[in-house]
């Protein structure tokens, strides 16, 4: 549905997005994950304007595979895909027994592959504080700022951590301090996770200040304006990777085009309207944006394909326990001309 001037635009911005180049050469399941979410909005967009039908065998079995592989590539967006479905059964009400047993084989599919197939496998799942990045930073909040904390929550605590080490462990933009310290008991906390839970929950109901702000504080590049963005300019960790760079050009040349563009960049960073285009809230907020455009224009169907991207950046709101890591929103600088794109023409692809 985008026009040929459209597509012409995309690959200029592609060829010259300086985070595609940084990510490039990365071994991150978060790149993959960006370029599969980008090809799951690009599916529900045909799928919004008609050029792809659910009803289909081949198209329904590409939205599967999709489906299965954002599942497998991110924690917790599997509750995602579950709202897409939804959304999907109410679109087909009159297929909707097939949407149905589709959904039904989804779901069984993940849940045997991470559950009884990873078992069989020896795939060990990873430590329960992986998946509790921010209620660990809000309970050592608590317990940094003397909040209300009963003796028998102290002493669980303590056998986490030594009380006493957390002071020293805490670090509000991030919970990898914390749950990577030394004295940090991975063991006891995989083996009373319940306890945990209920512990948690009746920390956050007595210091709701301060769960709050330890919340906000982790998670502020994400929902914030103006907090931190990926630095433009290239550098390659040699003594870490034992990655060396080889500039050809030079080599050829004589000219360090390397060093030239790298100051460029540096000073690119700097302007504002680009910068915005860069932070992770603004880019949040820019697909909200569009989403409400959508929907006051009652372009509902445009809204599917902008599902996943705005139930994405929600997930890492309120789960996210580090303050900023632009390759969770990477997929959101890949869709930005598809945004832009719905933006301006949604209403007369619709």
């Amino acid at each position: 549905g985008i026009s040929r001037k459209g597509c012409i635009l995309a690959v200029i911005y592609f060829a010259l997005n300086p985070l595609i180049v940084r990510f490039s050469f990365t071994m991150w399941k978060d790149i993959l994950f960006s370029g599969v979410m980008l090809l799951l909005v690009l599916f529900l967009y045909d799928v919004a304007i008609g050029a792809k039908r659910l009803t289909e065998n081949r198209d329904l079995l590409q939205f599967l595979a999709l489906a299965v592989l954002v599942s497998f590539l991110r924690n917790r967006i599997v509750y995602a895909v579950i709202a897409i479905f939804i959304l999907l059964i109410g679109i087909y009400r009159t297929y909707w027994k097939k949407m149905l047993v589709v959904f039904l084989l989804t779901s069984v599919l993940i849940f045997f592959i991470q559950g009884p197939l990873y078992s069989y496998l020896n795939i060990r799942p990873s430590n329960f504080a992986e998946g509790q990045g921010v209620s660990l930073q809000q309970i050592a909040a608590v317990v940094v700022e003397d909040g209300k904390i009963s003796e028998s929550e102290k002493e669980f605590i303590n056998k986490i951590i030594p009380l006493e080490d957390i002071p020293k462990a805490y670090n509000p933009s991030t919970v990898d301090n914390l749950k990577g310290y030394e004295t940090f008991d991975h063991n006891f906390l995989n083996s009373h996770s319940v306890e945990y839970v209920k512990i948690w929950i009746s920390i956050l109901f007595k210091n709701p200040w301060y769960c709050t702000k330890a919340w906000l504080m982790t998670t502020r590049s994400f929902w914030g304006f103006n907090v931190f963005i990926e630095p433009f300019a290239i550098t390659w960790p040699s003594e870490k990777l034992n990655i060396h760079q080889v500039n050809i050009v030079e080599k050829i040349t004589g000219i360090d085009l390397a060093y030239i563009s790298n100051a460029i960049l540096v000073h690119i960073e700097d302007i504002p309207i680009i910068r915005r285009f860069f932070e992770s809230g603004c880019l949040g907020w820019f697909g909200i944006f569009v989403a409400m455009r959508m929907a006051s224009k009652k372009c509902y169907r445009i809204l599917l394909a902008l599902l996943p991207l705005n139930l994405l950046w929600i997930v890492l709101i309120v789960t996210t326990p580090i303050f900023f890591e632009a390759r969770y929103m990477f997929v959101y600088n890949l869709a930005l001309p598809v945004l832009i794109w719905i933006l301006f023409s949604g209403e007369k692809t619709e």
